[in-house]
């Protein structure tokens, strides 16, 4: 795993951590909260700014009863369509979003997107750190905190990121005062944290975000690079929906005992041949 040149964000510690609203679409599966929230933020021409979670409209359907996966379609009118199929790994500590996201200007616009993630390591927003960094050349963004770690990665690579403290130099200041990551900051040490990057559409129309788990820095990345698995040799099930399922072991982590978990199979996956998507 390696590091970017330390480039050390200001005015830690940040502002206080707090909570994002409890409201709930849709349940995955995770045991501990370990993010505040993960969302994307849109840039255009003119100053334009625009959260997806505060100025777009919402669709949300869960792909079928009983699986952690969901499809969204959040809508700024007049400027953009952002449609997401976010799985929960039944059984790697990982979530998966694919995003596809579509210009809706007359003009067509000049939109650059961006993932901003605020960790929460175990329930706490206080004395996280976020850096930029790779893992077997594949450019991701980290933190750690309490003995866990996240690792964030884009199957297509970041065109820009930025780590900083949330409420001064975080990415969210930066782009809603000058539109664009500038400075960039590499590292944020021992705060309330958040990390920012920008995903370039120019280089495929639709990508995949995966957010993994792990005790260590690398154990997270490995989720986050193999957050998937062929199943050709899985009997499945067609929900009707367009998906099919596939029981595969999985274990209850309070338990110890293994038992079956749904997860969904998507045949025409971007990410190649029949995948396990969650």
């Amino acid at each position: 795993m390696n590091e970017a040149q330390t480039c050390e964000a200001p005015r830690s510690p940040g502002i206080e951590p707090r909570w994002t609203s409890s409201a709930k679409s849709g349940v995955g599966t995770a045991l501990l909260a370990c993010t505040r929230d993960l969302g994307l933020i849109v840039t255009g021409e003119h100053g334009f700014f625009s959260e997806e979670k505060r100025h777009a409209e919402h669709q949300i359907k869960s792909l079928a009863s009983g699986i952690p996966a969901y499809d969204l379609v959040n809508t700024h009118a007049g400027h953009y369509r952002i449609t997401k199929r976010i799985v929960s790994d039944p059984y790697r500590d990982v979530v998966l979003q694919r995003l596809t996201f579509e210009a809706l200007s007359q003009t067509g616009g000049r939109y650059r997107v961006y993932a901003l993630l605020a960790p929460h390591l175990v329930n706490a927003g206080a004395s996280n750190t976020a850096w930029l960094g790779e893992y077997k050349g594949v450019p991701m963004l980290f933190a750690q905190g309490r003995g866990t770690a996240l690792a964030m990665a884009c199957t297509v690579p970041w065109r820009n990121a930025s780590a900083g403290f949330v409420g001064y130099s975080d990415g969210w200041q930066m782009l809603s005062r000058n539109g664009k990551l500038d400075p960039i900051w590499t590292r944020a040490q021992n705060g309330n944290v958040a990390l920012i990057g920008e995903i370039d559409f120019t280089q495929a129309d639709e990508v995949t975000l995966a957010l993994g788990f792990g005790q260590h820095p690398e154990e997270a990345a490995q989720w986050s690079t193999d957050g998937w698995r062929t199943t050709q040799d899985d009997p499945t099930r067609d929900t009707g929906l367009g998906v099919h399922v596939v029981d595969v072991p999985g274990r209850n982590a309070c338990s110890r005992h293994h038992h079956p978990v749904h997860a969904v199979l998507d045949p025409a996956s971007a990410l190649g041949g029949n995948r396990l998507l969650g």
